[in-house]
């Protein structure tokens, strides 16, 4: 990753935090679980899977608190996502030590 996008990353996840904190001080759920789901995707991106997992679960479980269907079938999306990039990051890594 390109050091402009990991910067970019970085405010973005700075941005979806600040979000977070105004979303959860408005008591707005829906709010709180798509920043949730959107840190998810960055921490994704980065590949720190073991924050990626636990926004999409936190995400998943403010959507189902909010009745959103469709929000949580993407906080699933998301986490599952993240398991298929973490499992071919580590496929990758024991094919690189083996060699």
């Amino acid at each position: 990753m390109a050091f402009s996008d990991m910067s970019q990353i970085s405010e973005a996840i700075a941005s979806h935090e600040k979000s977070l904190m105004i979303d959860k001080e408005l008591g707005n759920v829906n709010g709180e679980a798509t920043d949730l789901n959107n840190l998810g995707v960055a921490y994704q991106q980065i590949g720190d899977y073991t924050k990626a997992y636990s926004c999409f679960e936190q995400a998943n479980t403010l959507f189902i608190r909010a009745g959103d269907r469709d929000g949580e079938g993407v906080a699933l999306i998301g986490f599952e996502l993240s398991i298929l990039a973490e499992e071919t990051m580590q496929a990758r890594l024991k094919t690189l030590r083996s060699h």
